[in-house]
């Protein structure tokens, strides 16, 4: 078996330059794609706020068009008509 030392292996000052180069670049590359991803998510919780906001407005107008359609109307009746009305016979079981 021939097993290499650390010795024996020869690392070039260019080796070395170049193998600093591409960690640069690998962890460059790691804080974009980091700070992408932030972007995209704020992105998408504001998109899902605004989305709300406007369901729940849509869910409010809809409710009150409701309660305004099944409210009973109530209609103002003078005392005088009240004391006229004859009341009617109730049977009871």
């Amino acid at each position: 078996m021939n097993l290499l030392t650390a010795a024996l292996v020869q690392i070039s000052p260019l080796h070395v330059r170049q193998l600093l180069f591409l960690c640069l670049a690998a962890l460059l590359t790691l804080v974009a794609g980091q700070m992408y991803s932030i972007w995209q998510s704020k992105q998408i919780a504001n998109q899902m706020s605004v989305q709300a906001y406007h369901v729940a407005h849509v869910q409010a107008t809809r409710a009150s068009m409701l309660e305004a359609r099944t409210a009973p109307r109530t209609h103002s009746v003078d005392a005088a008509t009240v004391e006229t009305v004859v009341p009617q016979e109730r049977w009871v079981f």
